[in-house]
């Protein structure tokens, strides 16, 4: 019972961040500073035990340096962007892969990555990734849950706060990387 109240929690709010974003013209959004380590270490841990039950390998990497990298965000909204990008690692990771999220410099941005030797995306899937509702042809054959809404609302939940979202994979079977960038201050 409680997989199944999670379930429908998490399709609830799903749906709540596919009105918002779908809205146009309407700045929903309450901006704060926030310390990226710190705010993906709070994320992190609650995915470490997730990637430790499937055996997958993950690794939280940040050099010293960038532990004081800070975006003017709003925080629900940069937890569900890095927290779908984490769940669709650990969901298309298989047993025994690898997942990683990285913190970076780029300039005046800094870009949250997540990493994974997971199924991969076909190149001629890349241009649909952040469709609404879209699901690569391997994930649905998987049998995985998923509306395909997630990567579509990342997109537009890191556009509205001034950030932008882009995806690599060298193909099926060769994993992916997302990365979110967002101008630090």
């Amino acid at each position: 019972i409680r997989d199944s109240n999670q379930i429908l929690i998490d399709l609830t709010n799903t749906l709540i961040e596919l009105t918002r974003a779908t809205e146009k013209g309407k700045d929903l959004v309450a901006t704060e500073t926030i310390n990226v380590f710190s705010f993906a270490g709070g994320i992190v841990k609650i995915f470490e035990r997730l990637f430790s039950e499937k055996k997958i390998t993950f690794v939280f990497a940040c050099t010293d340096a960038n532990k004081q990298l800070s975006v003017k965000a709003d925080k629900p909204r940069l937890e569900f962007a890095i927290t779908a990008l984490l769940k669709n690692a650990l969901m298309y990771t298989p047993e025994g892969g690898r997942v990683e999220l990285d913190l970076l410099r780029d300039g005046n941005r800094v870009e949250i990555s997540v990493g994974d030797n997971g199924i991969g995306i076909a190149s001629e899937e890349m241009k649909n990734v952040f469709d609404e509702f879209h699901r690569g042809t391997d994930a649905v054959a998987m049998n995985t849950e998923g509306l395909g809404a997630d990567l579509f609302l990342t997109k537009s939940v890191i556009e509205r706060l001034g950030g932008r979202i882009r995806v690599f994979s060298e193909g099926k079977g060769k994993g992916s990387r997302f990365t979110l960038s967002h101008p630090k201050i």
